[in-house]
């Protein structure tokens, strides 16, 4: 599974540039408790340039798919985001 979320600026059909996206990949079979890794970058120019951080953590399936996305942003709050 790998599941992505694009951030844009603007919205309709001019839509702007993406601005962040969030990768999440998991298993093709998962089990109850499955382990996902997921990745982000941040376009920030304000903040001197674009940055990127990535983890692995683990979700029950008995939580659902919007679960899935909300620890994921959760693990990423917490994680060190570098430049590159």
């Amino acid at each position: 599974m790998i599941l992505t979320v694009e951030v844009r600026l603007g919205e309709g059909p001019k839509q702007g540039p993406v601005v962040a996206y969030v990768r999440i990949f998991g298993p093709d079979d998962p089990g109850q408790r499955s382990y996902y890794g997921v990745g982000a970058v941040e376009r920030n120019d304000a903040c001197g340039g674009d940055r990127s951080a990535g983890c692995v953590f683990g979700h029950n399936q008995r939580h659902g798919l919007w679960a899935l996305l909300e620890s994921a942003c959760g693990e990423l709050r917490k994680a060190d985001f570098v430049p590159y």
